[in-house]
């Protein structure tokens, strides 16, 4: 499981180091941290509300609201 944690991690690093060359991110963020970050959200996010059933909303609103986070946290802009 670890393992693929990590290749998740990597993969999302490497997302944000693109958006960040093409100045659209935040560039101070560390992509290493950031990415850490984002996997343990959405990851806890998806338990607390499929598995634990202690969030309820749809998946419309659940995609709105994790995209909204994602994108605030990252700065992304419309650049």
């Amino acid at each position: 499981m670890l393992s693929r944690h990590e290749k998740y991690a990597e993969q999302i690093a490497g997302s944000i180091r693109e958006l960040q060359r093409r100045n659209l991110a935040d560039k101070s963020l560390d992509p290493t941290v950031a990415a850490a970050a984002i996997g343990a959200m959405t990851g806890r996010f998806a338990e607390l509300w499929l598995v634990q059933h202690a969030v309820e909303c749809t998946m419309d609103q659940a995609v709105d609201q994790m995209t909204k986070l994602l994108v605030n946290a990252l700065g992304i802009s419309a650049k």
